[in-house]
């Protein structure tokens, strides 16, 4: 049989996972060829070092060191400098508030003005419903042939 058959054979092996045909006919080719025995070797290694890595054990001073060499980094913020953004907001809500109200002012004074306007116009309306359309016509007729 080819080598390239193997090869998935010979990983499934290494990891313990073949059934027993096929690991009694991976080990008798491994006999023979000297190809698939150097894999082999190479994948366990391989995963020799995968399992010594993910049993490392991590520094347990490594957050602290990081965290001093930050702290040590870190300048110290002026007193002023903190309340600058307070007293910034502030101030523009004060001005926003203040716009706010003028811009309100603005917009009742325009429609108070449009108000009185309307009803300057309504009261010559209301003199027309007062008087009969037909009295009007006639009053001019008779002043005009006179």
């Amino acid at each position: 049989m080819n080598c390239r058959n193997y090869r998935t054979d010979i990983l499934l092996y290494a990891e313990g996972l073949l059934d027993k045909e096929k690991s009694q006919a991976l080990e008798s080719h491994m006999k023979e060829c000297s190809e698939c025995r150097s894999f082999m070797t190479y994948v366990k290694a391989s995963f020799k070092l995968i399992q010594s890595e993910k049993n490392a054990e991590p520094n347990p001073f490594l957050a602290t060191r990081i965290l001093n060499e930050m702290d040590s980094r870190r300048q110290p913020v002026p007193p002023v400098k903190r309340w600058v953004p307070a007293f910034a907001f502030v101030i523009l809500l004060i001005a926003a508030v203040i716009g706010g109200i003028n811009l309100g002012k603005l917009y009742s004074r325009t429609i108070l003005s449009n108000t009185n306007e309307l009803q300057e116009e309504m009261s010559y309306f209301d003199d027309l419903e007062q008087e009969q359309i037909e009295t009007f016509f006639m009053t001019s007729n008779e002043t005009g042939n006179e």
